[in-house]
């Protein structure tokens, strides 16, 4: 069984671990008995450290995604070339159920299937390196006989 999760689950679940580090921390820090001891310097330092770490974590995450979003464009790239060699007429209903944005470039007996579509990045830092909506580009060059 796959199990998926969206990004708002995975941002939350990092964040109670998150609090329950600081709250353990804290409590590391003070000691249970309320006395201060000389124990921070490790905390003070993953804080300090913690943004970066959380960049590299949410970066990793959307990859992951615009990986899996192109998977999924070639998945029907191969699905409408299929459909262009056999049934073309269902082509239009196809791309129309499945929101794709296609055009054809046809050259001869060669077609180019160039499929885009654009993925909306949530980490703050990525999109203003990548650009927001991301957008991922399938081209699909195929024979017709």
């Amino acid at each position: 069984m796959i199990l998926i999760f969206n990004t708002m689950q995975i941002v939350f679940f990092l964040f109670l671990i998150l609090l329950n580090i600081v709250y353990f921390g804290i409590i590391y820090i003070v000691g249970w008995s309320g006395r201060m001891n000389n124990k921070g310097q490790a905390l003070v330092e993953f804080v300090l450290v913690l943004p970066v770490l959380m960049l590299i974590i949410f970066g990793m995450i959307e990859l992951g995604n615009v990986i899996y979003q192109k998977y999924e464009l070639e998945k029907h790239a191969q699905a409408i070339v299929d459909l262009y060699n056999n049934e073309a007429e269902l082509i239009d209903s196809y791309k129309a159920n499945n929101n794709l944005d296609c055009s054809f470039d046809k050259s001869g007996n060669l077609v180019t299937l160039t499929i885009t579509k654009k993925i909306n990045l949530i980490t703050p830092g990525l999109t203003n390196f990548l650009g927001n909506p991301f957008e991922v580009k399938v081209t699909e060059t195929f024979y017709t006989g």
